[in-house]
């Protein structure tokens, strides 16, 4: 399962608010979220313009790296995503990683490599289409932040594909 994984046609945006409604409440400051949810959104979009599929390590890489965010923007095609994430971090200088702290802590919780695979064996969207079912089992005595993170991120993502069915 990849928490980032976009089949084809899907909303890059309506993804990344998704993923950020997972870890925005451990945000407690309203600034810092608002901050973390553009930074957020914006990378997520200007990431899913490369046409490569996205990874949580390769967004959390980006945030704290230079080097790889350069990357990222530089393989981009969507000039506003990029244009946002440019002047943000410009704007923000020396204080880009104070500011992101929080979300950088919230990304450090879906390390596990189950959900960074970038063709991931499990795609829900599959799986509701084609009527299947789908267990999900991460042991909470040896991974307890984690095994809550991923079941909040898959529950979110279950939630989204079920209000998109209703909408049909």
């Amino acid at each position: 399962y990849n928490p980032l994984y976009l089949p084809e046609g899907a909303d890059p945006q309506a993804m990344a608010e998704r993923v950020f409604a997972t870890f925005e409440n451990d945000l407690e400051n309203q600034y810092y979220r608002d901050m973390a949810r553009e930074l957020w959104e914006s990378l997520v979009v200007a990431g899913a313009s490369t046409g490569k599929q996205l990874i949580m390590r390769d967004m959390y890489a980006a945030i704290c790296d230079e080097d790889a965010m350069d990357v990222l923007l530089d393989q981009a095609t969507d000039r506003a995503a990029v244009r946002i994430l440019q002047n943000r971090l410009s704007k923000l200088g020396d204080k880009a990683a104070q500011t992101y702290t929080g979300l950088v802590a919230a990304l450090s919780r879906y390390k596990h490599p189950a959900i960074n695979v970038y063709n991931p064996d499990i795609v829900l969207e599959d799986v509701v289409d084609q009527g299947q079912i789908v267990c999900f089992s991460l042991s909470g005595t040896q991974y307890q932040i984690q095994s809550r993170a991923i079941g909040l991120i898959v529950l979110q993502h279950l939630q989204h594909l079920g209000g998109l069915r209703q909408g049909d």
